[in-house]
């Protein structure tokens, strides 16, 4: 596993300019410090790709964490801890994923899309270079297939880019259900991490 400790600044759009980059990342839920372990972007392209996100929290805790995760899914009666309802489950798998992504999970998924139809050519370019892009942390393989796209764009073309990955939702949650969550999320990220301490 990557000892990423990278303090540069997050790319822009990013809702948490604060929260500095490390080998894990710590949140507190139902007062329960849990810990999401920085796992390859191997290991979060499988889990987005065959789990759903209720799988995904606890499963993608350090494994010393999963049974505190537990408890705070379905709550814990001796331990006083109240069970998170299904809309706060989701608020913070979209925070989690958004977060070590280091882009909004929707633009995440446009960029795992353009990953997984361009593999060859991102995968040969990285394997010139002697890198395995998947055994990059998340943000770095975002970031590198982000680069990608916008590689020799105009103007014009890259705002577009960014626009998919980085814009804003449409405040309507009507017009667009995922706004909602989008904005649970940032809420959640914001107010569990406060400080924003790594691990």
């Amino acid at each position: 596993m990557s000892e990423d400790t990278d303090d540069a600044p997050l790319p822009r759009g990013n809702p948490w300019p604060k929260l500095t980059r490390g080998p894990q990342l710590s949140l507190e839920v139902s007062g329960v410090t849990l810990v999401v372990d920085a796992w390859p972007a191997r290991v979060w392209v499988r889990a987005l790709a065959t789990m759903d996100g209720a799988e995904i929290f606890p499963a993608l805790l350090r494994p010393e964490d999963r049974q505190a995760g537990l408890d705070v899914l379905l709550g814990n009666a001796e331990k006083g801890i109240v069970p998170i309802d299904g809309r706060q489950h989701g608020a913070i798998v979209l925070a989690i994923i958004s977060h070590i992504a280091g882009v909004p999970y929707r633009g995440l998924s446009f960029l795992l899309s353009t990953a997984e139809s361009n593999w060859d050519s991102l995968d040969g370019m990285c394997a010139m270079r002697g890198v395995d892009p998947l055994e990059l942390p998340l943000h770095r393989f975002a970031a590198l297939v982000f680069s990608r796209l916008v590689s020799g764009a105009d103007d014009k073309k890259r705002a577009e880019i960014e626009a998919l990955v980085y814009g804003p939702f449409a405040e309507d949650a009507e017009e667009n259900p995922e706004a909602l969550s989008q904005a649970e999320s940032d809420s959640f990220m914001r107010s569990m991490l406060g400080a924003g301490k790594p691990a």
